[in-house]
């Protein structure tokens, strides 16, 4: 057995932080799954791997898959953004269980955010909670495989604005923020509502 190593947290701090490249789900139902993520998020369909018949790819954990698809939602090389799904048959759903919690995709804007939410709820594609987060205004969608799915605008026009918010009394009382009224938060929104008392957390 080998002697456990106790971990320094800043033993890499003086290297580059990665980026969030690539997120990979497993999943039962692949057909469904990629025209889900592909409408919520604009993705575009890079690469899929289909062959009728074929057995799964490798024994290995990390290539133990049937078919699978690469969705790009971001690229500017030698970064790329990318939602991968991997096609295991006969996967069930295990509530309260180690693993993936949510994943976020941030929106430029909360106008962008507004007109997103729009977008998919002529699919009948609704977020379940709404929150007022304090730097951003988040919906929560469960995918088919009940994944949760964190699709975020910023609150803030600046940077500077941002990041002192961060540092705010009113972030460290309540890093959560509150659920919105979302009908109410974009009629407020496209009718021009002052932004700033919008998006401004109860004290």
């Amino acid at each position: 057995m080998k002697d456990v190593v106790p971990i320094d947290p800043t033993a890499t701090a003086d290297l580059a932080p990665p980026r969030i490249s690539e997120i990979v789900l497993k999943t039962s139902r692949f057909d469904l799954m990629r025209d889900w993520y592909q409408l919520v998020l604009s993705a575009t369909r890079a690469f899929e791997y289909d062959v009728p018949g074929q057995k799964p790819y490798g024994e290995d954990r990390a290539v133990d898959f049937h078919r699978l698809c690469f969705l790009r939602i971001f690229w500017q090389f030698p970064y790329t953004e990318v939602l991968a799904l991997f096609e295991v048959p006969d996967l069930r759903n295990v509530e309260r269980t180690t693993g993936l919690h949510h994943m976020q995709f941030r929106l430029a804007s909360l106008d962008a955010l507004a007109d997103r939410h729009e977008r998919l709820s002529r699919f009948g594609i609704e977020p379940y909670k709404s929150y007022n987060h304090g730097p951003s205004t988040s919906l929560y969608y469960e995918d088919p495989d009940a994944n949760l799915v964190e699709v975020s605008g910023p609150n803030f026009e600046s940077e500077e604005d941002y990041r002192t918010f961060f540092s705010s009394a009113g972030f460290a009382r309540n890093p959560a923020g509150v659920p919105i009224d979302l009908a109410a938060f974009i009629a407020a929104l496209r009718s021009g509502a002052d932004r700033r008392e919008l998006v401004r957390l109860p004290s």
